[in-house]
């Protein structure tokens, strides 16, 4: 332990502490959560390619994705597969997840953010400035 403080130093992970996170791994998840109910396709290492709704994905461990009614895209003269109702893959079984049509992103509101008397006014239409009158 460094400086008497628990949690701290390269065995914090094991003991349940959070080490930084990577942020590719962080790009990876948040990218993934966006394809939520989205039609996605799948490509496996061993070359099969699987077609389903993105259900949900997982950080624990490695990185796994789960779809709803997956099923397996025909290649060449074969025939599609029977449909699976949920298929989850792992992280070290897929190469790729692509999804075609999905709307942008839309910025975060600025609704939470602080705002002055002047700039709440605005949308209103009241942009003179005002004499500041004293409760009674």
């Amino acid at each position: 332990m460094q400086g008497g403080k628990k949690g701290r130093g390269p065995k914090a992970s094991a003991r349940g502490g959070a080490p930084p996170g990577d942020p590719n791994k962080e790009r990876l998840l948040y990218m993934l959560t966006c394809l939520t109910g989205h039609i996605v396709t799948v490509k496996l290492n061993n070359g099969q390619i699987w077609e389903g709704n993105f259900h949900a994905c997982s950080s624990e461990g490695d990185i796994s994705i789960t779809l709803k009614t997956a099923r397996q895209v025909p290649t060449g003269r074969g025939k599609s597969g029977e449909p699976v109702e949920t298929m989850v893959i792992y992280g070290k079984d897929f190469a790729q997840v692509s999804a075609r049509n999905i709307p942008p992103m839309e910025p975060k509101s600025s609704a939470s953010a602080f705002k002055t008397d002047a700039e709440i006014a605005e949308p209103w239409g009241d942009t003179q400035n005002r004499e500041l009158v004293a409760w009674s």
